[in-house]
């Protein structure tokens, strides 16, 4: 059949008179096509079933490169012919799974065709199979298919280069040590980032970066460099990746040594964000690594708006650094500098401009950029490191009619969500309580997929699909919580929201500053906060990342930018009844409540931890406080759904070694819990901001019965300390045959800023040296005691 019709095309050809145009030509193999196309499903029509038939016609469609044609033809045909041909067109569409699965039914020795093993050893390069891979490409016999086998071969493999260039040399041989940087595990020596803001709206990111490894967590860190990137609108392509060996040779990447792969496995709606990894070869310490990719992007924002944030430092010193932002001319851009105050007195964030063939360029230059070197309980990095933002967007009108246009078609019901919600709500007594039990479901019954907002796209799935599904990102699962909201008769909106880990919004500089989305509803004149991605939080509460925080809310009309509350009402409250008996065996009963962050990480740990090892970390904190115990029993409340309220632990035990014996004397453990942790005063000066959290109280009450053989001999002092950052309080009291120990810790503030540390440290120090104190008892003199 192929021979038939070559022969015909060429007489359709060779019977053109010159004059004839090429498009006349193309026009009569066209026209022969269809004929031969119509002739093969008349037959087809008659012979069904006939397999020789279908074999042909799939020919025929094969190579024409109608491969999805070919599929539909070769639909339930089993022979060998009829399912390599399967398999090749598979392979020709980039639909490598499919072909792979078919290849691998045949016996490698009954496979001669060399575009047949072509076809298949790049179905395994392109699944990560490079072995197999390299195996079917030398398998190949001279052909048209050995050519391209042998470069796909010397492109998976790793290539040597023995002699230095001299324009490296003198990069290598001048690199710093762990000498100048003792406090780095790698050094960055250059890193140049450009991005191209193409006419057509489109947008070009060009890397660069070479870094020296210092020891062995810097190879751990850059033994793989990982770019993730949207592959819906996104490609990446590596330029080349290289090491340069102590030993000064230099290795060059293969393509064995990438993979590009799926992020979310698990979660068919985010399958788009993948990752493209390159494994660096014999990564030493004294090796470098340098690579250079570029990350071509089909869309903006909104189709014409970009917004870019670069930051200046890392947790690795920068040699040097250039950030090149390059844009048509005529385009108006806005920028700015994030945290000022936190550059070095010797940078300056200050670009050169450029004009260059139609492009306005703005060219930052860095030397010597200090590493991030982390405190203990420090802010985020986002509260001091400097950061440029680059956004066309002209005002914040323009960011909210893009993203309401995103979100706005997703709200919709269906049947079975109008039914369910009906149902969950039909007792509700209030618009509180209907808000109440609807985030709780979304909150409860929606998993979360960790996908930071933008990472996987800005535009979210349809409620209705995240309802089915049962899982969502932050912005499918706010979206999914408006819509119920509003389908209930409430008014409720989308949130945009920097946590505390990007940076916070700058009203006077619209750009996209958001790595989460959220959602707020109207009780009353009330606006109520809510994060569905944090399962055991309360409604009406936000975990603490969320608080404090400017956000962007999305009313069905209009934008409103305000901050979210900063919660206050975070407690943790311990109750013990201790009674000593005669022969000072002490029975303890402990209560553990909890409320606001204290009571979401409670209820997160209560829920999801076996009941085994949650006894099993009662026992051990019960060993804490006597090492001769024994744990009688323990009781959880309130911890399986938000519905139930805040939850509770009840535990008792008995302790035979409550007390320290020095002769008559008996001495009672410190009865309080280590509310200060030695890292808030661990350094005399911070560089950095001290984060406690948000304002919070821990009250510890215990209630001792003595018996009657023990009296008291001393009790502590009381103390008392206040202060506009934190209030701390010891008391103690004698009741009849009783003591009563109290102790209170109240932090006022989520921030010791470094101009506060040193009256905070001195505050923490004086109650630390308090908390030394102990309540002693002496045993009654037997006789004494029968008189």
């Amino acid at each position: 059949m192929r021979k038939i019709f070559l022969l015909v095309v060429s007489l359709f050809i060779l019977g053109c008179s010159p004059g004839d145009s090429l498009e006349r030509a193309s026009q009569n193999i066209d026209i022969l096509s269809k004929r031969i196309e119509d002739s093969y499903k008349k037959l087809l029509e008659k012979h069904p079933e006939d397999v020789r038939i279908r074999l042909s016609f799939a020919k025929f469609y094969y190579q024409r490169n109608e491969f999805s044609k070919v599929k539909d033809i070769l639909k339930g045909v089993n022979n060998f012919e009829g399912k390599l041909l399967l398999a090749k067109s598979y392979a020709q569409e980039g639909n490598y799974t499919s072909s792979l699965e078919i290849f691998e039914e045949f016996e490698e020795e009954n496979l001669k065709d060399p575009q047949a093993l072509y076809l298949y050893a790049l179905s395994c390069e392109k699944k990560n199979l490079f072995s197999k891979a390299k195996k079917l490409y030398q398998k190949i016999t001279p052909s048209p298919y050995l050519k391209l086998a042998q470069k796909r071969l010397s492109e998976l493999k790793l290539k040597f280069q023995d002699e230095l260039p001299s324009s490296l040399r003198e990069i290598v041989e001048n690199s710093p040590t762990s000498l100048d940087f003792p406090d780095a595990s790698s050094v960055v020596l250059f890193c140049k980032e450009k991005i191209k803001i193409t006419p057509e709206n489109k947008q070009e990111t060009t890397l660069h970066l070479m870094v020296k490894v210092l020891n062995d967590k810097g190879r751990q860190n850059w033994g793989e460099v990982e770019i993730n990137y949207d592959s819906t609108y996104e490609r990446v392509e590596l330029d080349f990746a290289r090491t340069i060996t102590p030993d000064k040779k230099i290795i060059y990447v293969g393509k064995e040594n990438i993979r590009d792969v799926s992020k979310y496995l698990n979660f068919p709606l985010y399958s788009n964000l993948r990752a493209f990894i390159v494994s660096m070869p014999e990564v030493l310490r004294g090796s470098i690594i340098e690579c250079k990719v570029k990350i071509y992007g089909s869309k903006l924002l909104n189709k014409k708006d970009f917004s870019i944030i670069y930051k200046l430092a890392e947790e690795e010193p920068i040699v040097k650094a250039e950030f090149i932002l390059s844009f048509p001319l005529g385009r108006k851009i806005n920028w700015g500098v994030l945290n000022k105050e936190y550059l070095p007195s010797h940078i300056s964030f200050e670009p050169r401009k450029v004009i260059k063939e139609g492009f306005l360029n703005y060219i930052f230059e860095f030397k010597n950029i200090p590493q991030l070197i982390p405190e203990s309980d420090m802010v985020p990095y986002s509260f001091v490191n400097p950061a440029g933002v680059f956004s066309s967007f002209s005002n914040w009108e323009e960011f909210y009619n893009w993203w309401k246009a995103l979100y706005e078609d997703k709200l919709a019901l269906n049947k079975e969500m109008k039914d369910f919600l009906k149902d969950l709500i039909k007792t509700a007594d209030s618009d509180y309580e209907k808000a109440k039990r609807i985030y709780e479901f979304c909150a409860e019954k929606i998993r979360y997929v960790a996908v930071e907002y933008g990472k996987a796209g800005f535009e979210p799935h349809r409620a209705r699909e995240v309802f089915i599904n049962k899982y969502g990102d932050c912005k499918d699962q706010a979206v999914l919580l408006v819509a119920l909201l509003r389908a209930s008769g409430l008014k409720a909106y989308p949130v945009l929201i920097p946590t505390k880990s990007a940076y916070n919004l700058k009203e006077s500089l619209p750009a996209s500053y958001f790595n989460h989305a959220i959602a707020c509803v109207k009780i009353g004149e009330d606006l109520i906060f809510m994060d569905p991605t944090s399962s055991t939080t309360s409604f009406g509460d936000l975990p603490p990342s969320d608080q404090n925080r400017k956000v962007l809310i999305f009313f069905e009309d209009d934008y409103k930018i305000c901050s979210t509350p900063l919660l206050k009402d975070n407690f943790l409250r311990i109750k013990m009844n201790i009674s000593i008996d005669k022969e000072e065996t002490a029975k303890i009963k402990r209560e553990v409540a909890s409320k606001g962050f204290f009571s979401s990480s409670r209820k997160y740990y209560l829920k999801n931890t076996p009941p085994q090892l949650i006894r099993d970390n009662i026992q051990e904190k019960i060993k804490k406080f006597a090492s001769l115990s024994e744990l009688l029993e323990f009781n959880i409340k309130n911890a399986e759904s938000l519905s139930e309220g805040e939850p509770l632990l009840e535990y008792e035990f008995l302790a035979y070694n409550l007390l320290g014996k020095v002769k008559e004397l008996r001495i009672l453990p410190f009865l309080g819990e280590e509310v200060f942790e030695p890292s808030w005063i661990n350094r005399e000066k911070r560089l950095y901001p001290l984060y406690l959290g948000s304002p919070y109280k821990v009250e510890i009450e215990a209630e001792i019965h003595l018996p009657p053989n023990l009296e008291l001999e001393y009790l502590p002092q009381d103390l008392e300390v206040n202060s506009e950052l934190l209030n701390f309080s010891l008391s103690y009291k004698k009741i009849s045959g009783s003591i009563i120990f109290k102790e209170l810790l109240s932090v006022e503030k989520e921030i010791i800023y470094p101009s506060e540390y040193s009256e905070f440290k001195k505050i923490v120090e004086a109650a630390l040296y308090n908390l030394k104190q102990q309540i002693i008892l002496r045993k009654k003199d037997e006789k004494i005691q029968e008189d």
